[in-house]
């Protein structure tokens, strides 16, 4: 089921401190969906509604100040840039450099590297 956020001060607002919210619209707190009574949560036991990692949070359950967020994308985009040109130097194709290196790096940042 995960961990949640308890202390008030600390955690996102958006996924009310469990670091997942609800694939859905509005996406509410996974927390929320999770405390239904098992007749109420028909969508989560067929699947229909399922958890996703929080926007606001990326999945931390505490709020982010924004120039930390602001931070981690600088460092992203560097990354990126860098992989995206050594990928065209090595292989002289301009076309999906940058997309490619962007699925490698953010394969890179979730598993901790």
């Amino acid at each position: 089921m995960g961990v949640c956020i308890v202390n008030e001060d600390l955690k996102c607002l958006k996924c009310d401190g469990c670091g997942r919210v609800a694939d859905t619209d509005d996406q509410e707190p996974w927390s929320a969906w999770l405390a239904l009574p098992l007749q109420s949560a028909g969508a989560v036991v067929m699947g229909l509604v399922k958890p996703m990692t929080c926007p606001a949070c990326g999945g931390l359950g505490v709020a982010v100040p924004q120039d930390v967020q602001l931070m981690v994308i600088r460092r992203f985009i560097e990354r990126v840039n860098e992989r995206a040109e050594a990928n065209m130097q090595k292989t002289n194709r301009l076309e999906g450099s940058h997309y490619a290196a962007m699925r490698s790096v953010l394969a890179e940042m979730e598993q901790g590297a």
